[in-house]
């Protein structure tokens, strides 16, 4: 494999004397900062994290093994706020879904994860209230699924 480097764009742009120097234009890469971005995209472009704004729930989908779980991990990652991974007994579900219920507002975002909403079955009412008012209090929800049929009609 070749090698990169500039001096191709130095011979399209020219070479420029100063008092007998030979200068060459230097070319500098921005470089991505992890903490806002997830990865690039088929161009080389950053790709920003969605979740930074903390103003939108989110829905991941996807057949077994393409790695939305992966995906979640690295959305989630830095992003400063409370996460709770929803899972069947949990005491600060019950304090979310009471704060939601008399409009109180989270000081910090609290990031609500359900990965695989069809093993949350019971769940769905909390599920469906944190997607309807969970906002309004600073509690998001990202929830993955397989195909969108598995996605619950309530929510």
């Amino acid at each position: 494999m070749k090698k990169n480097d500039a001096s191709w764009l130095s011979s399209l742009l020219g070479k420029k004397e100063v008092a007998g120097k030979v200068l060459v234009p230097e070319i500098t890469y921005p470089q991505p900062n992890p903490e806002t971005i997830i990865g690039l995209n088929h161009e080389g472009f950053s790709v920003p994290n969605p979740l930074r704004s903390f103003d939108s729930h989110s829905l991941i989908l996807g057949s077994t093994g393409t790695g939305k779980t992966a995906l979640i991990h690295r959305l989630v990652k830095g992003l400063g706020c409370r996460t709770i991974w929803l899972t069947y007994d949990q005491p600060e579900i019950e304090s979310i879904r009471g704060a939601i219920a008399n409009h109180e507002r989270f000081e910090l975002p609290v990031l609500v994860v359900a990965d695989g909403i069809h093993q949350f079955a019971d769940q769905l009412e909390l599920i469906e209230t944190i997607a309807r008012d969970g906002i309004r209090s600073n509690v998001l929800l990202v929830v993955s699924a397989q195909l969108l049929a598995d996605f619950p009609e309530a929510v």
